[in-house]
């Protein structure tokens, strides 16, 4: 159990080891070389600051040429609720036209955020392809449908934290994945 001493005492379970993150990144990148072994030009999109332990261990698994850049969204209003209100930054400056993109993100909750990212790409470049990939595929709260081409792992509504999903910016560094333990 990990306890933090601020105000917020949180306290934590394990729900997936970092051999587990690392089999299942392993069998991902497998089915994305399959996927992507004869395009050119594709690109991983990936979402700040969540995605960055995730797209790192993914890419260095692939075995063909890929670009990388990244965007910011930010979508909570307190330190575990959504706040609803989508905001994007960096998405004017991507190069994505002609480009197989694939949009990389630590967890899809309500699917807000990525359903807001795909369609600003969609309107603003003329990508080849669009896909999706995620380390968790939480269910309980969508709020909106968005279809997840590539996922690792499917949860229920659980806070989780560690792999580079955080609380108010704590606890992204922890190599395994863990729930907040409503029970105490």
């Amino acid at each position: 159990m990990i306890e933090n001493n601020s105000k917020l005492a949180h306290k934590f379970k394990p729900l997936f080891t970092a051999l587990q993150i690392r089999n299942k990144i392993k069998t991902l990148a497998t089915q994305l070389n399959k996927d992507n072994k004869n395009d050119a030009n594709t690109i991983f999109v990936g979402i700040l600051n969540g995605a960055v332990f995730f797209l790192t261990d993914l890419m260095i698994q692939l075995n063909f040429t890929a670009e990388l850049d990244f965007i910011q969204a930010s979508s909570y209003g307190s330190e575990i609720e959504t706040s609803g209100n989508v905001i994007l930054s960096n998405i004017s400056q991507l190069d994505l036209n002609n480009k197989h993109v694939i949009i990389v993100d630590d967890i899809v909750d309500t699917g807000l955020t990525l359903l807001k990212i795909k369609t600003t790409i969609q309107e603003k470049f003329t990508p080849k392809s669009v896909k999706t990939c995620v380390l968790l595929k939480k269910y309980g709260r969508e709020r909106v449908h968005v279809d997840i081409d590539y996922c690792c792992f499917e949860i229920d509504n659980k806070f989780v934290v560690g792999y580079g999903l955080d609380i108010n910016n704590q606890y992204r560094n922890l190599d395994g994945i863990y729930f907040l333990d409503s029970n105490n």
